[in-house]
């Protein structure tokens, strides 16, 4: 990720934590997508870059079993798909039996990973308006991305 994607996540930080955090509050700042903001020579959202998919969250439980966490990094992958399960163990409701994640939680109490955590994040990325005019068919302009620790 980028100096121009950290300095607009920190400004938003900032700004966000002084107006919204109280102390008993759950906090969660994420993003849906990055931006290339001229890295590369691109604007917009890409889908092969890092920029575009290694995106900052940040995450407040207030709970006290969370105190041995806080100021961690956590550097393992995560997805879009552990949101509903994190919120919901977060609230004390129960995860849907159809949900794809898993809850973040762990991450709160230890700042390590759980046993079994995924070692790969996977996206994908359609350009379907782009293939009438690269006269490739719409349907096969995507990219699917597993992306490790060795590869992408």
């Amino acid at each position: 990720m980028g100096p121009d994607h950290d300095r607009v996540h920190r400004c938003a930080s900032q700004l966000l934590g002084h107006v919204l955090l109280g102390a008993n509050h759950f906090y969660w700042e994420d993003q849906d997508h990055g931006e290339q903001i001229g890295e590369h020579w691109l604007l917009s959202k890409t889908g092969f870059f890092d920029g575009s998919y290694h995106l900052p969250c940040i995450i407040r439980d207030p709970r006290p079993s969370a105190d041995g966490s806080r100021g961690t990094a956590v550097t393992e992958y995560t997805e879009a798909v552990d949101v509903l399960p994190t919120v919901c163990e977060a609230f004390g409701l129960e995860v849907p039996p159809a949900t794809d994640g898993r809850s973040l939680a762990p991450f709160f109490a230890s700042g390590d990973a759980p046993q079994g955590w995924k070692d790969a994040a996977h996206w994908e990325f359609y350009f379907h308006g782009d293939g009438e005019r690269l006269g490739v068919n719409p349907h096969d302009c995507s990219l699917c991305v597993l992306r490790g620790p060795r590869y992408k």
